[in-house]
């Protein structure tokens, strides 16, 4: 630029000359301080209040070439400053020194010039990209955002765009650049579209990588860290998305599957945690290849598992999935030197047009595996018009149940236990029956699966044992020797109580029951699922003085070895043998026959006493005594009997019925 281009200064600021600038003042700076500037390291005394002035106390002098910065003149641009000021050099290596690559295009995208950092960013430099055109360096799959935002640029002078891109180095690796293009196409002395160039590679890796923990995080949250399969959250919501499609109509049904294994919880107890895990491991990768892979597969708790199956909408389709399940599970697993088979039951509902809340699916496919399971083992029930009459049914009755025990509305009957050597009553069963206020008289088969199903079993529990220690204390003090033993049937559930022991001990004490005269009967099927630590409470139980009877036995459930484990006193032959002992056909006479003695003998080496359940005729009676059972119940003796009933028998000289 000549001296006649430079823009004239002012002479007079607040009338005194100011001295021209130019760039060699600015370097030199040091060498042309006024005379009295502070020198290097010098601090300035309250002589020179001029030079102090705006510097807080104990700052530190101003650096040397800062104060000696002339003043500014007044009308100055930032441009006449950088005239004045810096040489092409010095621009130039403020450019070079720049923190971002800057490249010069022109109106066609070719390159014109690029800064030594964006020959660092890309790995070319100016003499490969020379005349190039810069969308070459742009990775293929950001080339279409790239032109769309270049051909808005170039729309008009002064525009800004900014882009973050993928860039192809000159080696062949990928890039991550934040670009701002700025169109200074006609703008002197420009005339070219300027770009600044940030690599960001590491900040993308970063968000990538904490995109990915994130990722795994919500991943995480809806499985299950066991077996990998969706967690019960996920299900649920997958149901509920399934059933907002099906009532906007765009899927014409669906299945809901529910499978259970039968036996786990024993099996885990024996064999040990790290077995059990293995165990539902394999069974979760089984069902997955049982499934369509368009089929959501759940843990959903324990050894329960659920099935989401989009595949199927009719009923038949359903069923033959859960066909294909249970098969899929009847296989027998070999794990660290065990094989067990668990087949599985299998719960089943679909909608079949009618109108569901998510949460009915789970109650109906629930109430399908329970009748399932009913039903025995590896079995598949498909919720229908039926069971919806006893779900809706025990649906009332559990609501029911809750005031019925307030309101005194249970009460027992008592079934004598004979000796069947002369038919003289030795014990009792207490079974809980219901007054109810619409229904009438209501036996514990009617409501104790709802009782089971809301909890209310152990409450409930409690109250029979309560009442038979009660009427026993009050059979003992009223007839002596003469007092018949009187069992109440114990639910698993209520040995879930951390206190069970307590409060069985001081139930009896708080009623002077001597030991043996109170006992608990638990079912064959019972006794299977209570888990270890329960068995040390029914110990206690049996120290407190109430021993253990097994119902229902031979019903298929349980372990010999579990006789060594339980205070078992007392053994009852299920009725299904017994029926079996007159029953028409010979062999399978003869062969009721021959288990009343097997049992009988098991009995007799365990120092147990057998009780023949359901007698009802003579022939049966005679087959029990014939096998060597002890003990009797049934129509044949005596159906159940209120408490009054009972005394009025215990006052004759011998109760024999």
């Amino acid at each position: 630029m000549s001296d006649a281009s430079k823009p004239t200064l002012p002479t007079d600021v607040q009338g005194a000359q100011v001295p021209s600038v130019d760039s060699a003042q600015v370097r030199q700076g040091s060498q042309q301080m006024p005379t009295d500037a502070p020198q290097a390291g010098q601090v300035p005394t309250a002589d020179a209040p001029q030079q102090s002035q705006g510097v807080l106390p104990d700052a530190a002098p101003l650096p040397p070439a800062l104060a000696a910065l002339p003043p500014l003149p007044p009308g100055a641009t930032p441009d006449d400053m950088l005239e004045l000021t810096f040489s092409p050099e010095v621009v130039r290596a403020l450019l070079e020194s720049a923190y971002s690559g800057i490249i010069l295009y022109d109106e066609h995208s070719r390159t014109i010039w690029m800064s030594s950092r964006s020959c660092a960013i890309t790995g070319h430099s100016l003499h490969d990209r020379y005349g190039r055109p810069g969308y070459e360096l742009i990775h293929p799959e950001d080339l279409e955002d790239a032109a769309r935002k270049f051909v808005y640029l170039l729309g008009a002078p002064g525009r800004s765009i900014h882009i973050e891109q993928r860039v192809v180095h000159k080696d062949g690796h990928v890039v991550w650049v934040e670009s701002v293009l700025h169109n200074m196409l006609g703008i002197e002395p420009m005339n070219c579209i300027v770009g600044h160039y940030h690599e960001i590679t590491e900040r993308k890796r970063a968000h990538a990588a904490l995109r990915e923990s994130e990722r795994r995080q919500r991943e995480l949250a809806h499985r299950d860290h066991l077996t990998g399969l969706l967690n019960r959250r996920a299900i649920s919501a997958e149901l509920e998305r399934m059933v907002a499609a099906l009532d906007r109509g765009d899927v014409p049904d669906f299945a809901f599957l529910y499978v259970d294994l039968d036996g786990f919880k024993k099996v885990n107890d024996r064999l040990g945690h790290a077995f059990g895990d293995e165990y539902l491991r394999v069974t979760a990768a089984r069902l997955q290849e049982a499934v369509p892979e368009t089929d959501a597969v759940a843990r959903v708790g324990g050894d329960e598992f659920a099935i989401l199956a989009s595949s199927c909408d009719t009923r038949s389709g359903a069923e033959r999935l859960a066909d294909r399940v249970v098969h899929a599970l009847t296989d027998p697993v070999r794990i660290r030197g065990h094989l067990v088979q668990l087949p599985a039951c299998v719960g089943v509902v679909t909608a079949g047009g009618r109108s569901w809340r998510p949460m009915d699916y789970l109650r109906h496919a629930d109430a399908a595996l329970y009748a399932a399971k009913q039903e025995g083992t590896g079995r598949v029930r498909v919720f229908d018009e039926s069971l919806e009459r006893h779900l809706n049914e025990q649906t009332t009755l559990a609501a029911e149940l809750a005031s019925a025990l307030e309101q005194g509305q249970l009460d027992l009957l008592y079934q004598p236990i004979v000796d069947l050597s002369d038919r003289s009553v030795v014990g009792l069963e207490a079974l809980i029956c219901w007054h109810h206020p619409r229904r009438g008289l209501l036996r514990a088969g009617s409501f104790i699966s709802a009782a089971e199903e809301t909890g209310l079993v152990i409450p409930i529990g409690e109250w029979v044992f309560d009442q038979v220690c009660a009427d026993t204390a009050r059979w003992q003090a009223t007839f002596g020797d003469r007092a018949p033993w009187v069992s109440a049937n114990l639910a698993a559930a209520q040995l879930i109580r951390q206190d069970f022991p307590d409060f069985v001990k001081n139930t009896v004490e708080r009623h002077g029951i001597e030991a043996g005269q109170v006992r608990f009967e638990l079912t064959e099927r019972g006794l299977f699922e209570t888990e270890g630590p329960w068995r040390d409470r029914l110990w206690q139980a049996q120290a407190a003085g109430v021993p253990l009877m097994i119902d229902d036995f031979g019903i298929g459930y349980t372990s010999l070895r579990y006789l060594a484990e339980f205070p078992v006193s007392v053994l009852k032959l299920d009725r299904e043998y017994v029926a079996k002992t007159d029953a028409a056909d010979l062999q399978r006479r003869e062969r009721g026959q021959a288990l009343m003695r097997a049992v009988a003998q098991l009995g007799r080496s365990l120092d147990l006493a057998i009780v023949a359940e359901g007698v009802e005729t003579e022939a049966q009676h005679a087959a029990a005594v014939d096998a060597g059972c002890t003990l009797g119940q049934g129509w044949l003796y005596a159906r159940a009997m209120g408490g009054d009933q009972v005394d009025e028998h215990l006052r004759g000289d011998r109760w024999r019925l």
